[in-house]
């Protein structure tokens, strides 16, 4: 098993896209660490991964609020003294909406949950595995981040911005010569989730990324294969 006793944390792993990464780090060995919000969330994936009991634990926590990801992080370290893999999946979208219509609780909405989230995991995260100079971070920005559209200005410049931080983070993680940490990042282009599939056509989702390919990129980047990649944002945009 590729990930056989690796430590992962995993944000938002009752989402779409995080319940796929979660299964496949329990799959392939790991002890999994995840966090939630919705209560009916957690108590329905929990019982469609019971068989992954007990390598898999649930926390708690709303991750734009500093003092719950740093509980989150704090639990880790004494539950399991380290962290080898941190995989930022927690995130959202909205509506295309035009710079001139965009309101400010809609920009500090995806400011919030797109890139602050993003920015304490990956300060918390990054400190504990200094600690040993090894791990993996991953972050999901967004095709939208990387190339300018109209109408998405607030969700496109958060995705954009959680870029940018994966390329500093990356940068200060090497900044010891000693050091085995690689912090990485996918962009994705629309992902083939339930909620996204309820207002396109068959045509429209044929060219969609699967939950599957986006967390076959995640993994590898997570893998000793890709301990040469740093800094990295890797787009997955399926058949554009």
């Amino acid at each position: 098993m590729k990930f056989k006793d690796k430590i992962v944390f995993v944000s938002g792993g009752t989402g779409e896209l995080g319940q796929s990464v979660v299964r496949r780090f329990l799959s392939e060995g790991a002890q999994v660490v995840t966090s939630y919000l919705s209560e009916a969330e957690k108590e329905k994936f929990k019982h469609a991964i019971q068989e992954f009991q007990p390598r898999v634990e649930f926390f708690k926590a709303n991750l734009v609020k500093e003092n719950e990801v740093e509980a989150a992080f704090f639990f880790i370290k004494e539950r399991f003294h380290q962290l080898d893999i941190l995989c930022n999946v927690v995130g959202g979208y909205m509506e295309k909406t035009q710079l001139t219509n965009l309101a400010e609780r809609d920009w500090d909405f995806m400011m919030d949950l797109n890139l602050k989230s993003c920015f304490f995991c990956t300060k918390h995260g990054l400190r504990l595995m200094q600690e040993r100079n090894e791990g993996r971070i991953i972050n999901v920005s967004a095709m939208a981040g990387l190339t300018p559209e109209g109408g998405r200005g607030a969700y496109g410049i958060s995705k954009g911005a959680v870029a940018l931080l994966t390329k500093i983070a990356a940068t200060e993680a090497k900044s010891d010569s000693k050091s085995r940490i690689t912090v990485n990042a996918i962009a994705p282009s629309i992902l083939a989730t339930s909620s996204n599939q309820g207002w396109a056509s068959t045509e429209e989702m044929a060219s969609w990324v699967t939950l599957e390919q986006a967390t076959d990129t995640i993994t590898y980047l997570a893998s000793e294969e890709a301990s040469a990649i740093n800094g990295q944002i890797i787009g997955v945009y399926g058949r554009k």
